[in-house]
């Protein structure tokens, strides 16, 4: 039973780490739009948008990598937990 629950976890951090980059890339790339072209900002108004955008992406790029970086160094730790109490991985 131990084992089906590892791998159930496993499948589903594989696919919500496929869904966390498929949402997060579009901003990680800079390939969409926070404003739509309708809508035409000046003076400070733009200054506020581009500054929150910049750091928007920066908050981004940063959450992204750390976030598979996580489920990576988690499964690490399960794999050494298991081999210590069970003498192999499988």
């Amino acid at each position: 039973m131990r084992t089906v629950s590892i791998w159930v976890t496993a499948i589903i951090l594989i696919f919500g780490t496929i869904i966390a980059w498929s949402a997060l890339s579009p901003a990680y790339f800079e390939t969409v739009d926070w404003v739509d072209d309708d809508i035409s900002l000046t003076g400070d108004a733009l200054d506020a948008y581009d500054s929150v955008k910049n750091a928007g992406n920066k908050t981004i790029r940063i959450i992204a990598p750390a976030f598979i970086l996580t489920y990576v160094v988690w499964a690490l730790l399960k794999m050494s937990e298991r081999e210590r109490y069970t003498g192999a991985y499988g």
